[in-house]
């Protein structure tokens, strides 16, 4: 109540009622308040209007809600709550727009070698708990502006803003590759786990299309499985 009462003392207000807005669970989405000049009791035409006003806004809160809880999960992977294949592209095209004025960007896809053999062995709830410490390591490894997105399957991919060479590109997937210097620690089994990882760099105009950029940087991930695996390649984007 100490808010409702500093504005009304800043506006004069003699008296305040407040009704607390609640969803369907009954837990408290926010408070609606009626204000009155004179001290005095609430009239039951001001009750039924703080009772009508209550209903609608938590419906309209419920509302809210529900859709931005629909386009969180359009976008986002529900088993480790990164950027899912949707959201990674859309950020893609917007990168390549603003390219020219925030320099170059780089992508790179994450391959987890040999993943099949935690499920084989461990079983999929394992398989899904090794994921979803792979994508924490990743995020922990990039900047809070870059994005790291579940892609497909047991494959990543990082979006890097404003790296024009090559030696910046390489040095995060160094980085990337030595996140995963320690096991997994699953519970039941501690697990290894080796990286592949393929980047395209697009640090000079003129800058290509993001199907470009994608191409390049499976092959650059097929590369670096062709040489040995738990190894990163990266090539520039010709434009």
């Amino acid at each position: 109540m100490g808010d409702y009462r500093e504005i009304a003392v800043r506006f004069g207000f003699r008296a305040c009622w407040s009704t607390p807005i609640r969803d369907a669970t009954g837990a408290v989405l926010g408070t609606v308040a009626l204000y009155a000049s004179e001290p005095r009791c609430p009239r039951p035409e001001e009750e039924q209007l703080l009772d009508l006003a209550t209903q609608l806004a938590a419906l309209a809160l419920e509302r809210w809600r529900e859709s931005e809880e629909l386009r969180y999960r359009a976008f986002h992977d529900p088993l480790t709550g990164l950027a899912n294949r949707l959201l990674f592209l859309d950020r893609l095209e917007h990168a390549l727009a603003r390219v020219e004025r925030d320099g170059g960007l780089a992508v790179l896809f994450v391959d987890l070698d040999d993943f099949k053999r935690i499920n084989d062995r461990l079983g999929h709830a394992a398989g899904d708990r090794a994921l979803q410490e792979v994508a924490q390591r990743l995020s922990r490894s990039v900047r809070a502006g870059d994005t790291v997105a579940r892609f497909a399957g047991d494959e990543f991919t990082v979006l890097l803003e404003g790296l024009t060479t090559l030696e910046e590109v390489e040095a995060v997937a160094e980085r990337l590759l030595r996140a995963f210097d320690e096991p997994l620690d699953l519970g039941e089994a501690t697990v290894p786990i080796r990286l592949s990882i393929g980047g395209a760099l697009a640090g000079q105009a003129p800058y290509p299309d993001s199907g470009t950029v994608l191409l390049v940087a499976d092959q650059a991930l097929y590369t670096a499985k062709r040489r040995g695996k738990n190894r990163a390649h990266v090539a520039e984007v010709k434009g």
